[in-house]
């Protein structure tokens, strides 16, 4: 196997993961924090479609995100640079929006994804990132958003069994 093909199964997994975890949500149980200033479900599932997003744009194909060339920003409300890192609490507390709007944006951007990884040139992991002397694009796409986005579905399976769910009961 080679390594973007590689990379779709990993990103098809986490999808996948993703999908099933929060699939049945109620808005109640999607935006729950157990404490002020705690991330959400609803939080996280968001910022780890909109990283996703802004990683295969940006650095992949070094074009502006489906977030702002397809008017996500503006669906949800929010200025178009905005990825969630540094929320102020009451912006979090405020944070909601439309599970099957957001599930339409990321269907877009895990499409695009995998069209994407389909047609990466191997090569091209190895090309040094233009704000990084020591990252190469393995790095930012197995570190900077795999890894990145199985950490906080690990959050949002957490937050799900606080809230009584059981892992694949």
């Amino acid at each position: 196997m080679d390594s973007p093909t590689l990379l779709r199964t990993a990103f098809a997994d986490l999808h996948s993961e993703l999908v099933d975890d929060v699939r049945g949500l109620s808005t109640d149980e999607l935006f729950a924090q157990p404490a002020p200033g705690v991330n959400h479900i609803g939080f996280l599932l968001w910022h780890i479609v909109r990283d996703e997003d802004s990683v295969i744009c940006q650095a992949v194909l070094g074009r502006p995100e489906i977030w702002r060339t397809a008017g996500w920003a503006e669906r949800f409300g929010m200025d178009e640079r905005e990825q969630g890192t540094g929320f102020a609490n009451s912006t979090l507390a405020d944070f909601r929006y439309d599970m099957t709007e957001l599930m339409t944006y990321a269907a877009h951007v895990w499409v695009q994804t995998d069209d994407v990884l389909k047609s990466l040139d191997p090569a091209r992991l190895d090309e040094e990132l233009n704000w990084s002397e020591t990252w190469r694009l393995a790095n930012l796409l197995t570190t900077g958003c795999l890894s990145h986005g199985w950490v906080h579905l690990g959050e949002i399976r957490q937050l799900r069994g606080l809230q009584g769910w059981k892992f694949r009961e």
